[in-house]
């Protein structure tokens, strides 16, 4: 099966020779022949040399085809990464593709048991993605996504198609082109959503993934402004995609610390610090079981101050959303979306 990676860069120099070393053991451990697309998106810091010197350096023959394309600036609704990963995807031969970040490094075993996960009507299959860093922003954020993509795949093991997750993700050819690719969806900040809702709207089939040989690793934000930025993104996308109820019970979930001052006024404070409790409850036991399972167990400890940490940064980021008139991917404004 020919199998495609997409990779969109911009002013990725700092990330880009991890994230190939790692594609490229991924390509030397899969037996069949594998196209390596990298969508170089106007960088200015050399990114797409630096690129062709990886290509340059490595040894033949090979059983993969690198090439280094230069993107075209974005028209109509695809924007962003979604406008590189179209102009890619409008070239790539692969009957499946297979999607990274530039900052993120994935697993040796990543192309076979991503291809593996494919059955008949399978048109989407997400793995899990771990971050790291140093300092203690980087394990809120590394313990903010065990919780996150752990819920997100319990949800899949019910049945129900929450996300998918742009980083370590894959899709079959048959099943972008019946949606029209990133052109004929409607634009989002969240990109990999829009598809993904798009995907099982047409009645194809998805696979959540998590078990240690599909776990990529991802490089935490390093200052609190890229961060809050990142996360009005994510909110931005979900406010204009999620049904009403998942959108309530994001909110719920999210502003939960608002919520419970007229709870407790309420209904008494006994009331308030149970519905707390629950929650911290259940998502310790998430991030305990999915900490375990991708091998991320030093995080259990910053559970306590991750509590505090939603409690406070949540209701920042909702505040912000709505204030702020501007949304910054890569450097560069995006347009709000409507919904």
């Amino acid at each position: 099966m020919q199998v495609s990676v997409l990779l969109a860069v911009r002013n990725e120099a700092p990330n880009l020779l991890r994230c190939l070393a790692a594609i490229d053991a991924a390509v030397t451990t899969w037996a069949c022949p594998v196209e390596v697309l990298i969508g170089d998106d106007q960088s200015t810091d050399g990114t797409g040399a630096l690129a062709q010197q990886f290509i340059g350096q490595l040894l033949a023959p090979r059983q993969a085809v690198y090439r280094v394309l230069p993107m075209q600036p974005a028209q109509g609704n695809a924007q962003a990464k979604a406008n590189v990963i179209k102009q890619l995807a409008a070239v790539a031969q692969g009957e499946l593709l297979l999607i990274t970040d530039a900052d993120t490094a994935v697993p040796p075993t990543w192309i076979g048991q991503m291809v593996a996960a494919f059955g008949p009507r399978t048109g989407i299959v997400t793995g899990f993605t771990a971050l790291e860093g140093a300092g203690l922003l980087a394990r809120l954020q590394a313990v903010d996504w065990l919780v996150a993509l752990g819920q997100v795949q319990l949800a899949a093991w019910l049945g129900l198609p929450l996300c998918s997750l742009g980083s370590n993700m894959a899709y079959r050819r048959a099943a972008y082109q019946q949606v029209g690719g990133y052109e004929a969806l409607p634009f989002s900040v969240t990109e990999d959503l829009v598809l993904f809702q798009a995907m099982v709207g047409q009645g194809w089939g998805f696979c959540q993934l998590s078990h240690p040989g599909i776990v990529a690793r991802g490089r935490a934000l390093t200052h609190g402004r890229a961060l809050l930025r990142q996360r009005q993104r994510w909110f931005a996308g979900a406010w204009q995609l999620l049904a009403w109820p998942w959108l309530v019970l994001l909110l719920a979930n999210g502003l939960l610390g608002l919520w419970l001052w007229p709870l407790g006024w309420g209904l008494g404070w006994p009331w308030a610090v149970g519905v707390w409790l629950g929650r911290f409850g259940f998502q310790s036991l998430v991030a305990g079981f999915f900490a375990v399972r991708t091998h991320q167990a030093h995080l259990l400890p910053f559970l306590p101050v991750y509590e505090a940490y939603v409690l406070i940064f949540n209701p920042i980021v909702f505040v912000y959303f709505w204030l702020s008139r501007q949304m910054w991917w890569k450097d560069r404004d995006l347009k709000r979306p409507s919904g």
